[in-house]
This record gives C-alpha cells, structure tokens and sequence, in this order.
C-alpha cells in the first residue's frame, strides 16, 4: 500500500503541479463554452456599418414604410448604449429552434414581460432593435439605408448594372418588390385559393442566406403585407394584436405534500434552464474526463518508450504502479471537479441563477464522475501500453472516443426526451452511464430510484472488470517492445495467465 500510495503521489504532483494543467484549466471552458462569451465580446468590438440597399417598388407598396421602420430602426442603434450586460439566455436563445423559442417566450410572458407589436406603419419595434444591438449577432448591429429606384421597369441590364454595384460595394443589396404583388395584397381572397402563386420578392446580394439584412426586410414586408390585408378586411393592426394575445402557459413542477399536511407546487421552471443546465453538467464531466484519461495515456507510452516503466519496477510490482497511477490520476480529476463545480457554482450565483442548480444533483454527480474517470483511464492505460508511438494508439482510440462523445453528439434528444427509451438504455450502458444518466437527473424529471442504483451498479461493476483486465494487460504491456500487438494478443494477456 505504501509503495502504491507513493506511486499515486508522483502522479498527482505530476499531473496538477504543470504550467500546462494550470493553463489547460482555463482554456479548455473557453473551447467548450466561448462561442457565446466570444460572439458578446466581438459584437461590442466589431463597428457597425451602413449598409445601402437598393429597393426598386414600382407601386409603392413597401418602400415608404420600410424607410421609416429603417430610420427608426438606426435611431434606435444609435443611441442604444455600447456597453451592455452580458445575457447568456439571451445569447443562447438565439441559437434555439423556433419551438423552445416561443416556449421561452410564453414562460416570460407569465412573468409580465411583455413586447410591443409593430404597428400599421412600422415593422421593428423599438425594443427588438436595442435588444439586437446589445445581445445580438454581429451583424445585427449594422444600420440600414435604403434607396428607392425611380425607373418604371426593371429590365436585364439594369440588374447587371446593379449587379456591378454590389460587387464594387457601392452598394450591399437591391431587392425587386413586383409590380402584381399589389393585386394579391388588395384581394383578400387570392390568398387561400388553390393553386394561385404568391409573386415573390427577389432579394440579390453576395450574402448568404443568414444575411440579416434579407431578414430584416423579409420580416418587415411580411408585417407589412399582413397589415395591408388586415385593412382590407376592416380590421386595425391593433385589433388584430389584441385578438392574438397568447394565452401565457407557465411550466410548474409536480405538487407535493409537506411535512405539516400542506400542498405545494414547485417553482416555475425556466426553459432556458431544462435546456442548457444539463448539457453544461454534462460537458463539464467530459472536460474533467478528457483531462485525466488522456494524460494517462501520454504518461504510460513516454515511460514505456523511455524505459523509466523498467525502473519502476524494480521497487514495486505491476500491479502497485498501475493502481498507484490510476489513483493518482483520480486524485488530478476530483481536484479538476472541484474547481470547476465551485466555478460554476460561483458563476450561478453571479448571474443570479444559484436557485435554478439542483444542488442535490451534486453527490450522484461526484459518484458518477468517479467511476467515469475510473473507467477510461484504465481503458487508456490499456491502451499505452499496448503501443510503442502514439500513432498506433489512434486506431485503439477511436472507437473509445466515440463512445464517450456519444451523449454529446445526442444530448439535444436526451433534454427532450429524458424518461424515454433511447435516455434509458444509454443511461444503462457503461461506457456512457455516467454522463446519461447525470443528464437526466439534472433535467427534474423524476428518475426512478431503482434506474438510478441500477446504473451506478453496472458502471461500478463494468469499472471493475475494466481496471482488472487493464491490470492484466499492464503486467505484460509494460515492457513488451517490437510490434504492435494485435486483439488477439490483447486478448491473450488478459485472459491467459
């Protein structure tokens, strides 16, 4: 025990007392979650531009009330303050499907957070655009000037001449409203007759099909366009809004029953937080996974390739250097743990999100994290010592990534869908029980007792048979030299004695 103790200090020291440990620490949270810190920071660096855009409405049915919603619009850019708050709710939003969109919309309409609708004349709202220019894209910072073409027709050449315009950057975009668009506009009844063919409005331009200007226009004219058929119907925007004012829907938890007899219902839960506090936890185990199993693998292939594994045994046995080693390594990972847990904690608590972390979640969290380090740094170790370079571990290595991100690459299912099936059965699987099954005990929904003992039972079990066979493998691996043995090989170490 002493000489394993000891084996497990040099390892520890090894691991965590690196300039490179202490860097990796920062840097790997800003790889996994700096796309959002990144996108705030660039948009309050990044200078907004005016983009001129063409707008040819022989009819006049859109451009003089684009004009105003754009004037307004850079009005309201102008004087919105430059530096705003960071709201990563906002951030994330942004990025989510229309459904949860609307989701998180109804559940802040609950709280009496209401938006201003556009009116007859005017497209954007005022509140819209200053929560555009402080969280939003880039490019969504970027002012509007729009400019009406006189000409009576719109023919080939004076699209390529305006073509050459947009090349050149004189300009950023022209858009063509067509002339028959105001007859489907002013008869309500061509638009639900079968087979009529809306004429459509042609936006060019070198952007891609994310172009903020093209949405901004697209939703502006549509606004406009249901204005204009609201009018010919004898309604007022304004009626309209109100007749479509959503009824809030508010997601509670189950009601249950106090110690004194009472009856109470859980806090509100906020969609925002069902979402993305379980992909967090659950990234935050693959970053303290990565960490530790993957350091395991250089150490043992640089001491085998070095002959130090040689010298090592020469005061202890295979058997103390691989679980002084595996220790060792756990002892990196729950220090990794520790560090980001507290951080994320202190996080929360900053943004003002400490009630929404489900702190019981905390000890399954760390039991879990346990056996997960546990189980791929033995696979990992197994691997090491199998090769002499670290390119003939790359073929061992992928299959085992593959379970491992796993979880990630489905977690959007997971979130939605945490009692299913598909949740279950991988909850049940080792090799990715302990992310699973964290996840789905992090998202509230009620996870029998049973399901939870039972995953943590074939995790253990399964880490169990892992580092014992890795053990087998250790004794032989560890001073094996020459080619890189074959599976069946593997196999024979393991089971042969």
């Amino acid at each position: 025990m002493r000489k394993m103790m000891t084996v497990a200090g040099r390892e520890f020291r090894a691991m965590v007392a690196t300039k490179a440990f202490l860097l990796s620490l920062v840097v790997m949270p800003v790889l996994m979650f700096g796309g959002i810190l990144a996108m705030n920071f660039m948009g309050r660096l990044t200078k907004s531009e005016t983009l001129k855009i063409a707008i040819w409405d022989p009819k006049d049915l859109f451009i003089s009330d684009l004009q105003q919603s754009a004037e307004m619009r850079n009005q309201v850019l102008a004087a919105a303050a430059t530096q705003a708050p960071l709201d990563l709710a906002a951030q994330m939003k942004q990025e989510l499907p229309d459904e949860f969109k609307n989701a998180t919309g109804a559940s802040e309409a609950a709280k009496g957070e209401s938006k201003t609708q556009p009116s007859a004349g005017s497209s954007i709202d005022k509140s819209d655009s200053a929560n555009q220019s402080k969280g939003g894209p880039l490019a969504e910072n970027d002012q509007f000037e729009l400019i009406r073409l006189t000409e009576a027709t719109l023919d080939d050449a004076r699209r390529l001449e305006l073509s050459a315009q947009v090349r050149a950057k004189e300009l950023h975009a022209f858009v063509e409203i067509p002339a028959d668009l105001e007859t489907w506009l002013a008869d309500v009844s061509l638009n639900g007759s079968p087979g009529a063919k809306v004429p459509s409005v042609q936006f060019y331009s070198e952007g891609s099909g994310l172009d903020s200007a093209r949405r901004w226009i697209g939703e502006a004219m549509n606004q406009l366009a249901k204005n204009k058929r609201f009018e010919q119907l004898g309604l007022s925007p304004q009626q309209v809004m109100i007749a479509n004012q959503p009824v809030p829907v508010q997601s509670m938890g189950l009601v249950t029953k106090r110690s004194d007899g009472s009856v109470s219902s859980e806090a509100s839960r906020d969609m925002m937080t069902a979402m993305f506090l379980p992909m967090g936890i659950m990234m935050l185990m693959f970053m303290v996974v990565m960490m530790a199993a993957q350091p395991m693998l250089e150490t043992v292939l640089e001491e085998k390739s070095l002959r130090i594994a040689e010298v090592l045994l020469g005061s202890c046995n295979p058997s103390q250097l691989m679980m002084g080693k595996l220790l060792g390594t756990v002892a990196g990972s729950l220090l990794i743990f520790s560090f980001y847990l507290f951080g994320a904690l202190g996080f929360a608590w900053n943004q003002n999100l400490l009630s929404n972390v489900p702190l019981w979640v905390i000890p399954w969290f760390f039991l879990f994290q346990l056996f997960a380090v546990l189980f791929y740094s033995a696979i990992f170790m197994a691997i090491g010592v199998s090769v002499s370079q670290l390119k003939d571990a790359q073929p061992m290595m992928m299959p085992v990534w593959m379970m491992l991100m796993l979880p990630l690459m489905t977690w959007f299912v997971l979130v939605q869908k945490p009692d299913g099936a598909f949740a279950f059965w991988l909850s049940m699987f080792p090799p990715t029980a302990s992310t699973v099954m964290v996840l789905r005990i992090s998202t509230g929904v009620t996870v029998p007792m049973w399901q939870i003992l039972l995953s943590l039972g074939l995790l253990m079990g399964a880490t169990t048979f892992v580092v014992y066979m890795a053990g087998r493998i250790f004794r032989v691996g560890i001073l094996w030299q020459g080619k890189t043995p074959k599976l069946s090989d593997l196999l024979s170490w393991a089971f042969v004695k």
